[in-house]
């Protein structure tokens, strides 16, 4: 018998907690205008591990984009052509083979005196080059592929912008 009334007593108040008012989110309501709480509603609760799960999830669908999929979204924000950047991202990396890229995350063969740079994070590697792009030739009425190849690589313009307006041709397929 005192099992069942410690059972229906811890029943009770877990209903109890459970419930709050929609408006204040209150277990007793503290509203000013009571008709407004009319209604108590009953929540599940959210735990700890409901919420890393979440987390989790939403890294692991944040991992699931490719390399190409973050240029893309990255090249929306800067309002840069992407299939240009993408060209260029495939041309610069050997079509993401290279150790600039695979060690370095390296996406757009940025490189200071020919040394590539290396970045942290491949996200933080695909800002650099966007932004580089945006910067350093869109914003100089750089965005044709032969006036970018002049100034990204110049000692080989000709067969980098050739190159670059190829992967173009075969990106936009």
């Amino acid at each position: 018998m005192k099992k069942k009334c410690m059972l229906m007593m811890l029943l009770f108040f877990g209903f109890l907690l459970m419930c709050r008012c929609p408006d204040c989110h209150s277990f007793k309501c503290q509203c000013s205008d009571e008709a407004s709480c009319e209604k108590i509603e009953a929540t599940e609760p959210v735990y700890a591990a409901e919420k890393e799960l979440a987390a989790e999830k939403e890294l692991a669908d944040e991992k699931e984009m490719t390399v190409e999929d973050k240029i893309i979204a990255k090249c929306d924000t800067y309002e840069v052509d992407s299939t240009l950047a993408l060209a260029i991202s495939r041309l610069e990396t050997g079509n993401f083979t290279s150790d600039a890229y695979v060690y370095g995350n390296n996406v757009g063969g940025i490189s200071v005196d020919e040394v590539p740079m290396g970045f942290d994070t491949l996200d933080e590697g695909v800002e650099v080059f966007v932004n580089n792009l945006k910067v350093n030739y869109y914003n100089e009425g750089l965005n044709d592929v032969d006036e970018i190849a002049q100034k990204y690589c110049p000692a080989n313009e000709k067969q980098w912008a050739e190159t670059v307006k190829a992967l173009m041709k075969e990106i936009s397929k």
